[in-house]
């Protein structure tokens, strides 16, 4: 019987004696974070990428797009860690980008940033698939302070997700080249 390796860190230690290859866990403190954030306002959209990028210290990137109908073509040529998305859009509301952006299969968190709203947005947005909800409101430091904690969450979640799958697969690799005792 084969033990069972119960920690990602055993697992490195493993993979390492078998490869003399370390995986590496840790990432780099300064790497940056890429965001799309698609509104149709252009003065929330100027706004957005000061405060973020200011109070992200460099390390969040942010790249505003006014038309959300523009989303899918954006993402196909750049790379992106999180997508922030107002509600209520001239041309196609937050659910429906939503939509669009899972059925072509991407699956990058979804932060939902919007103004008022009534009960049943809100109902809508919980419905829609989004990561995370975060009104946006008159304490403006305050919310913008809320949304790059969210984002760096949502990103560090993703990076232990990622991190996790890869060394599964090396898991599965070292399982495959080990022969039966």
């Amino acid at each position: 019987m084969k033990p069972v390796v119960r920690s990602l860190k055993a697992m490195n230690s493993i993979y390492q004696n078998t490869t003399g290859t370390k995986i590496d866990q840790k990432k780099k403190q300064n790497e940056e974070i890429r965001v799309l954030h698609v509104d149709d306002d252009e003065a929330i959209l100027y706004m957005s990428k000061a405060y973020i990028e200011k109070i992200g210290e460099g390390r969040i990137i942010v790249d505003s797009l006014q038309d959300p109908t523009l989303a899918l073509k954006v993402l196909k040529e750049g790379t992106f860690d999180v997508i922030v998305s107002d509600y209520r859009m001239s041309k196609i509301d937050g659910p429906k980008l939503v939509d669009v952006l899972e059925e072509a299969g991407f699956s990058i968190p979804i932060i939902m940033f919007t103004g008022g709203g009534r009960d049943e947005d809100f109902e809508n947005i919980l419905n829609s698939g989004v990561d995370y909800y975060i009104k946006k409101g008159i304490n403006v430091k305050s919310q913008f302070k809320e949304l790059v904690d969210v984002i760096l969450e949502l990103y560090r979640q993703r990076e232990i997700i990622n991190s996790f799958l890869e060394c599964e697969q090396r898991y599965i690799q070292l399982i495959n080249r080990t022969k039966p005792v």
